[in-house]
């Protein structure tokens, strides 16, 4: 007979522990300490940006079928820098997202998500108007001018035992 409980802390070992190591110095760092990772992560949200008036087809990688439940979605070709996983869903609805990985920290991780939705801001440039969707409810910015209807979403940490930060691209529907 197996034994559950060494089962559990095999799982949690295998497949948490890593996903949070490979995050732990992101939440830390932000990964946008310099000039050039500013630059490089707003190079990469314009093009994300750019990509949706196309449903993300540009930015598009390979298929990933999860069968228990029959979900699907694309593996993103670009990421976010310091993004622990980038993908594109459509179900419900078309977007696209990126999470960063958990710390046992909390207010490490909200720090990040203060300074992730202020890189965006800087990233999008004026053309963008921002507001916040209430507390605990994230910083939505929408496009105005040539990106009109497009939004992003930077979501607060959860309150579960995998706490994440999210950001989230939804394209404008029947261009």
């Amino acid at each position: 007979m197996i034994d559950l409980s060494l089962m559990t802390a095999c799982m949690a070992l295998c497949f948490g522990f890593p996903r949070w190591l490979a995050g732990q110095d992101r939440a830390d760092a932000s990964g946008m300490e310099s000039e050039p990772d500013k630059r490089k992560f707003a190079e990469a949200l314009k093009q994300i940006v750019r990509a949706s008036r196309y449903e993300f087809r540009p930015v598009e990688g390979a298929r990933i079928d999860f069968h228990p439940g029959r979900k699907s979605w694309f593996e993103a070709k670009v990421y976010l820098p310091g993004a622990s996983y980038c993908r594109i869903v459509d179900d419900p609805r078309l977007e696209y997202n990126c999470e960063w990985a958990a710390t046992p920290n909390r207010r490490v991780l909200a720090r990040f998500y203060e300074k992730l939705a202020a890189e965006v801001e800087a990233a999008l440039g004026p053309d963008w108007k921002r507001r916040s969707e209430g507390s605990g409810k994230g910083i939505m910015f929408e496009g105005q001018g040539t990106s009109k209807g497009v939004v992003i979403k930077v979501l607060p940490p959860g309150s579960g035992a995998e706490a994440l930060v999210y950001l989230i691209v939804v394209p404008v529907r029947g261009r």
